[in-house]
Parts: structure tokens; C-alpha cells; sequence
């Protein structure tokens, strides 16, 4: 088995990553104090600080989908199961999930076809694997371990768990919304995070059990490939419930004497008109 491996990164790229981070988090929290006047609801600002709790589920993720950061030295955030979570990451999960959850449902509230559903899904997946680039490549994280095909360090089965994750929260936010009364929306806070949590391992299920128990190429594909079949098939599930369907052609049921009344008459009213 593979082991974790411990290190640490420059102390100028931690600032810059907490910078950047930050700022990405500061405009987070102002988009959504902008949805907030607008609809004049608290929800927003809910969204956010669950969003920004979801950052307990990070532990797991990276102990059972063997991923890693930087320990030496840093500032940390969180620190649970074993591991250290820098401050920069806290700050990421901050900046990315409340908006993805409000754009997203005013989306599906205006009805959203189910070839833009999948067309985010797409784009999603193609931008997480752009984005992770320029962390791995200022060693921010890691991933080790048995984990499949690779872009530049990113395992590209992580890109179909993280979008699947995404885009799904982003239905159940929307769906509750629907279904809780407005003076108690602020269970979302408190709901949000094991909620999201049980969506991503419920994509990344195989993936993890194949990678956190073996090295094993083959069992590795299985595993990985499972993850990726199953996070595609409950993005398929929730497009059946968050897209509007094509509408079916109106068809008039005409007794025959009627038609053929209408075509007998049609000359008389050409004349006449």
C-alpha cells in the first residue's frame, strides 16, 4: 500500500494561495449578500456558511480517495482524522458552492433543458481538470497512491466525482427549497454539509473502496470505472427530475363529420372573406 506522504511548501506560495483564496471567497460572500437584497431572503447567506461547512467532509475524502497537503508548516484550518487541512483550502470551499447552488437553481427554476444540463455537467468536468493544474503544480495538494489516468497529477476520475457532487447538491438545494417553509430554511446550515457529503461518496464509492485498499492496476480500473458509471447515472437521475421535457405536439381529436364539415365550408369562407 501506498503511504501518505508527508511534506511542506514554500512559505510564499501558502500566502498567495491564502490570498487568492480569500479574495475568491470575499466576492463569494458579496454575490450573495447581492442575491440576499434581491430577494430579500436569508437564504443566500445560509448557502454560504453550509457551503462553507462542507469542508468536514474533506477528511474522508482524502483519507478514503488518497489525496494529501501540504503538513510542514502550515497554517492550518482544520484537522481531523489524521489529517491537516491548510487555511486555503477552507477558504475554497467558501468561494465555489453557494454560487454554484444559486446559479444553478435559478436555473432550473427557469427550466432548463436537458441539453444544458449536460452541457454544464461537461464544461464542469473539463474545468475542474483545468483548475486542479496550477495548484498540483505548486504542490497545494496532492493526490498518491493507485489512481488511474492521470492529467498533469489530476486522476481524471476525481473530475467525474467532484462535478457529479456539484451538480447534484445543486438539485437537492433547489428541491428543498421547494419543500421547506421559509421561517425554517435555516436547517439548510446544519443539513447541507452531510448532505453533499453523502452525494459525493455516493459517486465516488467504488472509486474509494479500489484505491484505499490496493495498488493492484486492475482492481484500480474496476474500482475507478464504477465511480465514474454510477456518478454519470445519478447525474442522469437528477436531470430527470430538474429538466423540463420537450413539449409534446397539441393534437386535436376531430370526430370525421366535423372534418369533413370544416372542409366543405372552407370554399364559402374564402369567397366570403
Amino acid at each position: 500500500m501506498s503511504t501518505q506522504p508527508v511534506y511542506g511548501i514554500p512559505g510564499n506560495v501558502e500566502h498567495w494561495a491564502i490570498a487568492i483564496s480569500a479574495i475568491a471567497a470575499a466576492c463569494s460572500l458579496l454575490f450573495c449578500v447581492h442575491r440576499a437584497v434581491r430577494r430579500r431572503s436569508l437564504v443566500p447567506l445560509y448557502l454560504f456558511v453550509a457551503g462553507g461547512l462542507v469542508v468536514l467532509m474533506e477528511p474522508f475524502c482524502d483519507v478514503l480517495g488518497r489525496a494529501t497537503f501540504p503538513e510542514l508548516g502550515t497554517i492550518g484550518w482544520l484537522s481531523s482524522l489524521g489529517r491537516h487541512i491548510p487555511m486555503y483550502v477552507g477558504l475554497i470551499y467558501m468561494m465555489y458552492w453557494a454560487p454554484a447552488w444559486l446559479l444553478l437553481g435559478e436555473r432550473f427554476e427557469a427550466g432548463m433543458r436537458a441539453r444544458t444540463f449536460w452541457a454544464i455537467c461537461a464544461v464542469a468536468a473539463v474545468a475542474t481538470c483545468a483548475i486542479e493544474l496550477v495548484p498540483l503544480h505548486y504542490d497545494l495538494w496532492r493526490y498518491y497512491g493507485s489512481q488511474g489516468l492521470k492529467l498533469g497529477g489530476f486522476p481524471i476520475w476525481w473530475a467525474f466525482i467532484n462535478g457529479q457532487a456539484v451538480m447534484t447538491s445543486s438539485v437537492a438545494v433547489w428541491l428543498l427549497l421547494k419543500v421547506i417553509p421559509g421561517g425554517r430554511r435555516f436547517l439548510l446550515v446544519v443539513a447541507l454539509p452531510p448532505i453533499t457529503f453523502g452525494i459525493h461518496a455516493a459517486g465516488a464509492l467504488t472509486g474509494y473502496a479500489a484505491v484505499s485498499s490496493t495498488t493492484e492496476r486492475a482492481t484500480t480500473w474496476v474500482g475507478i470505472a464504477g465511480s465514474m458509471i454510477v456518478s454519470v447515472a445519478l447525474l442522469w437521475m437528477v436531470s430527470l427530475v430538474a429538466c423540463r421535457r420537450e413539449a409534446e405536439p397539441v393534437r386535436l381529436a376531430l370526430p370525421p363529420e366535423t372534418v369533413v364539415g370544416a372542409r366543405a365550408a372552407l370554399p364559402y369562407m374564402v369567397t366570403r372573406h
